[in-house]
């Protein structure tokens, strides 16, 4: 199950949309990582990496825990 976040910003945002049109990227590549927070602790989250096609030195990053990713079914 993956989150497409791009895809719930594009829903809500013209801008964004648009933006993201013009952009071919590749499959994200998912990962598990830990982040320690100084109030919550220690936060297991899903991070996806998208990779635009035509400049693959960038990494689009999203990180989601699994209750959200559960959330959104």
């Amino acid at each position: 199950m993956a989150c497409d976040g791009a895809g719930e910003l594009s829903a809500v945002r013209p801008v964004f949309r648009s933006w993201w049109a013009e952009h071919d990227v590749r499959a994200y590549e998912p990962a598990r990582k830990t982040i320690r927070h100084a109030r919550l602790g220690a936060l297991e989250l899903h991070q996806l990496q998208r990779v635009p096609a035509r400049q693959p030195r960038l990494r689009v990053l999203v990180p989601v825990d699994d209750a959200t990713r559960a959330a959104r079914g």
